[in-house]
């Protein structure tokens, strides 16, 4: 399982600077295809510079919810550290 690309983000607004919330739609490859799941996402970097990701799935996936998580972060951490999100 792998994610192939995170489309149509759209960025929230909030009043907090660190904290950044986006809509996105994650297209996943698994072994019966391709799957479109809806996700909000929060990436928050704390004063030392760390990134912390948060992800919330807004529809059910019948697939490991850990699993999922993990390579979602990845992809996410990967897409922020070359400036793919609106800012």
């Amino acid at each position: 399982m792998r994610v192939l690309e995170i489309k149509d983000c759209e960025r929230e607004e909030s009043p907090i600077y660190y904290r950044r919330a986006f809509n996105a739609l994650a297209v996943i490859e698994s072994a019966r295809g391709e799957d479109k799941l809806k996700l909000k996402f929060i990436i928050e970097t704390s004063p030392l510079g760390t990134k912390k990701i948060t992800i919330n799935m807004q529809e059910q996936f019948d697939f490991p919810v850990l699993e999922i998580n993990k390579i979602l972060k990845k992809k996410i951490e990967e897409l922020d550290e070359a400036g793919s999100f609106p800012l």
